[in-house]
């Protein structure tokens, strides 16, 4: 993972696989893949966690303001 704007909180993930094998370890979801980690962070878009980027991009994620630092 690599933040693109820190202070914003925009952040691209570079490699998607061993995030999502890292993801799947904390939550104890050993079977976790980029396409259900993908949908995990669309229902942090309803939590008010995270929400879409300005430009749209593949990997690109930012969290809510009240989530930053």
């Amino acid at each position: 993972i690599r933040w693109l704007d820190r202070p914003s909180g925009v952040f691209k993930i570079e490699d998607s696989v061993r995030v999502a094998r890292l993801w799947g370890r904390r939550k104890n979801r050993p079977a976790m893949n980029y396409d259900k980690l993908s949908r995990s962070i669309r229902q942090y878009y309803k939590k008010g966690i995270m929400k879409k980027t300005e430009r749209s991009q593949r990997l690109v994620y930012q969290f809510c303001s009240p989530y930053l630092n």
